[in-house]
C-alpha cells in the first residue's frame, strides 16, 4: 500500500498553464518529484496535495493521522505568501508538528520550494523565514526571473533535476528522521562554512554545498542568515567558529544590504572571516568565475581590492579557476593535516629563489651573493608535469624561510601570478612559524614596465646594471629579524 508522506502547499494560481499549451507548474513538479522520491526511497510513495479550489477542512481531515510522520513543502511565490488559506495551510501544519514532536528539531520538516522569488515588501512568513529553500528559478541578465522547467533547454532542464534530487534526498533523509525520532546525525568529516550568494552565484553554490554533503561534510550556514535582524553577525560568527575552513564565492552581484550596514552581503561573509582568521589558522578560500564582470560599481571596487591587496593575509587563497577545479582545491585543503612544525635552522637561512626558466642562467651571481650571506637556495622545479611542478613549489614556500621573486626577461604577466602564490603562502605554512620573508629581485632588461613598478610588499630591490653588494642588506636584516 502507497504511503503519502509528503504534502505540497501551493497557491492554486501558480498551477495555471503558462504558456497555455503546457503542463501546470505544479502539477509538472509534483510528478516529476514522486517519480524521483520513490527511485531514491526505493518504495511506492505517493505525494498529497490539495487540487480543488475549495476543500482545506476535507483535506486536513483526511491527512491529519498522517502528519507525525510527514513533511510539508511550501512553494514559495509572491501569491503563496499573500494567500490567506495557504498561510493558514501552513501555520497549522506547524502547529500540528509541534504539538506531535514536543520539541524543536535541529532541521525543520519543511521543505521551501522557491518557484517565483518574493519582493522584499512580500514578507516571507516566520515558519518559512529560517528554512533552507531550494531555488526553482534563474535570474536573466536584467535580474528578472524565470521558473526552471522540464521544457526548456538542456542546461536550465539539468539545473531542474539537480534541485529536484537534492530535495527528494533530502526529503528521503527527513522522513527517516521522523519515522525512527532521531535527530539529524552528526556530520562524519568536519564542517566547512559556505558563504551565502546573491542569485547569480546561487547553482553554483548548490553545487558545491552538495559535494561537500555528499563527501560527509557539514555545512553552514545551516539555516539562511537572519539578514533582517541585528544579530546577523552574531549568528554568522558562531557558524565561523565551528567551521574548519570558508569558501567564499564572489560574482557580479554584491547582494543585499543589512539594514544599518554600509557593505553588501558578499563583503560582509569575507570581512567577518577574515576576524576569524585573525583568532587562529582559519583557511578561506575565495573563488572568482573566470570572465568575471561587476554589475555594480561597488562590487567592481570590492573586486579590485580582492586583486590588488598586498597585505599580508594568513589562510587566504584566491582562485579565478572552472568551478571543478575549485571543488578538487577545497577537497585538498579538508583532506590535508596541518603541516607539522619545522625546526628552526641553527645557522643557515632557506630561501626560495622563484624566477622563471628563461632567467635561470641569470639569477646564478645572486644565488652565489645569498650563499655568502649564510643562505641555503632552492630553485623551482622546472621538470615533471604541472602537477608535481605546483606541489613541489608549495613545499618550498612552506619550509623555506623567504622567498626572493627574480623578475628578469619573464613577462609582467608572470611576475603578477608569482605576486598572487606569496599572498597564498601563508595557508601552506604552519601557523606557529614565522611569516615568509618576501622580496622581488628586478633584474635585467630594463622596461618601462619595471621603471614604474612600485610595491611595499613584497619589498622590492631594484639593482639596475650589477647586483650592489647592498642591495640586500635591508632583505637580510629582515631576515635575521624572523629568525631570531
Amino acid at each position: 500500500m502507497a504511503e503519502f508522506p509528503v504534502f505540497i502547499s501551493y497557491a492554486h494560481i501558480d498551477d495555471e498553464p503558462f504558456p497555455p499549451d503546457e503542463a501546470g507548474w505544479i502539477s509538472e513538479f509534483h510528478r516529476a518529484l514522486e517519480t524521483r522520491l520513490r527511485q531514491v526511497a526505493g518504495r511506492d510513495l505517493k505525494i498529497w496535495r490539495d487540487d480543488r479550489l475549495a476543500g482545506n477542512d476535507r483535506f486536513w481531515e483526511e491527512i491529519r493521522q498522517r502528519l507525525d510522520k510527514s513533511v510539508l513543502i511550501s512553494v514559495l511565490t509572491p501569491r503563496y505568501v499573500q494567500s490567506e488559506s495557504c498561510l493558514s495551510e501552513l501555520r497549522r501544519y506547524a502547529e500540528i508538528r509541534k504539538e506531535k514532536s514536543g520539541t524543536a528539531r535541529v532541521r525543520s520538516p519543511i521543505f521551501k520550494v522557491v518557484k517565483t522569488p518574493c519582493e522584499p515588501d512580500h514578507a516571507e512568513p516566520s515558519e518559512l523565514r529560517d528554512v533552507l529553500g531550494y531555488p526553482f528559478f534563474q535570474l536573466n541578465a536584467r535580474g528578472v526571473a524565470r521558473e526552471l522547467r522540464l521544457t526548456l533547454g538542456l542546461e536550465e532542464k539539468g539545473r531542474y533535476f539537480d534541485r529536484l534530487n537534492d530535495l527528494a534526498y533530502d526529503i528521503k533523509e527527513m522522513m527517516t528522521l521522523l519515522a525512527n525520532d532521531e535527530a539529524p546525525p552528526p556530520p562524519t568529516k568536519g564542517v566547512v562554512y559556505l558563504a551565502e550568494t546573491p542569485y547569480d552565484l546561487a547553482s553554483q553554490r548548490d553545487e558545491i554545498r552538495r559535494d561537500l554533503q555528499q563527501r560527509g561534510y557539514e555545512v553552514l550556514p545551516a539555516r539562511p542568515v537572519p539578514w533582517h535582524t541585528p544579530d546577523f553577525r552574531q549568528a554568522i560568527r558562531a557558524d565561523l567558529a565551528r567551521s574548519a575552513l570558508s569558501v567564499h564565492l564572489i560574482g557580479g552581484g554584491s547582494g543585499i544590504v543589512p539594514e544599518g550596514e554600509e557593505e553588501p552581503i558578499v563583503a560582509l561573509q569575507t570581512g567577518l572571516a577574515a576576524q576569524e582568521s585573525g583568532a587562529r589558522f582559519f583557511p578561506r578560500l575565495l573563488w572568482l568565475p573566470e570572465g568575471l564582470e561587476a554589475k555594480q560599481e561597488r562590487q567592481k571596487s570590492f573586486i579590485d581590492r580582492l586583486l590588488t591587496d598586498r597585505s599580508d593575509h594568513p589562510g587566504l587563497e584566491l582562485l579565478r579557476v572552472p568551478l571543478e577545479e575549485l571543488k578538487t582545491v577545497l577537497q585538498g585543503k579538508l583532506n590535508t593535516r596541518p603541516p607539522a612544525p619545522l625546526p628552526v635552522k641553527a645557522t643557515r637561512a632557506g630561501v626560495y629563489l622563484i624566477c622563471h626558466e628563461c632567467d635561470l642562467d641569470a639569477v646564478g651571481e645572486l644565488r652565489d651573493h645569498l650563499d655568502q650571506h649564510g643562505c641555503d637556495v632552492d630553485l623551482p622545479l622546472f621538470e615533471g608535469d604541472e602537477a608535481d611542478r605546483s606541489e613541489y613549489h608549495k613545499e618550498l614556500l612552506r619550509m623555506n624561510d623567504a622567498a626572493v621573486v627574480y623578475y628578469g626577461a619573464a613577462s609582467e604577466a608572470w611576475l603578477r601570478f608569482k605576486l598572487l602564490d606569496l599572498r597564498k603562502a601563508p595557508g601552506y605554512r604552519d601557523p606557529a612559524s614565522p611569516p615568509l620573508v618576501q622580496a622581488v629581485y628586478v633584474g635585467e632588461p630594463e622596461t618601462p614596465q619595471k621603471r614604474q613598478l612600485k610595491m611595499n610588499q613584497p619589498r622590492l630591490i631594484q639593482c639596475p646594471g650589477a647586483l650592489s653588494a647592498t642591495s640586500f642588506e635591508p632583505f637580510l636584516a629582515d631576515l635575521a629579524s624572523a629568525r631570531a
